[in-house]
């Protein structure tokens, strides 16, 4: 399996993980995260299978919209945001910022290994954009972690 190969399948694993999520979530502000992180891979799928294909028109947009989430997480109470996050078990949240790690460590790994410097930029773009998912899904782990402990 070529690293453009191993790249594409993990980008749709991730893909398919944030979609099976956002099904479970009943609070609209969760599965709208989720639906956003689903599709934020399938923009990753879709630049990695124009970099294996040697097509590199691929637009890439490294604007991300997760500014929009925390700020709607600080409008709520904390029995709000604890009844909303606590809808998705803590783990879930554990074992997809695993995986962004794992992107992370992968894509700077390709970075040195690329033929073109418009490919390591690109790659240096996305992995910008995993280290924000990864930020973000921590924050929701603090986030969990804090609220459990104030309602204990």
């Amino acid at each position: 399996m070529s690293i453009y190969e191993f790249a594409l399948k993990m980008e749709e694993d991730g893909k398919n993980y944030y979609k099976k999520v956002a099904k479970t979530c009943a609070d609209e502000c969760l599965k709208e995260i989720f639906e956003f992180l689903a599709l934020e891979e399938n923009k990753h799928y879709n630049i990695f299978r124009n970099m294996k294909n040697k097509n590199m028109d691929a637009n890439f947009n490294s604007e991300s919209n997760l500014n929009k989430y925390t700020t709607i997480f600080q409008n709520k109470s904390q029995s709000e945001l604890l009844k909303s996050l606590s809808q998705v078990q803590t783990n879930i949240y554990v074992t997809a910022a695993e995986d962004e790690k794992k992107s992370i460590s992968l894509y700077e790994k390709m970075s040195k290994e690329v033929e073109t410097e418009e490919e390591r930029k690109i790659l240096l773009n996305i992995i910008e954009e995993e280290k924000k998912h990864l930020k973000f899904l921590e924050d929701l782990i603090e986030l969990m972690n804090k609220l459990e402990k104030i309602e204990e």
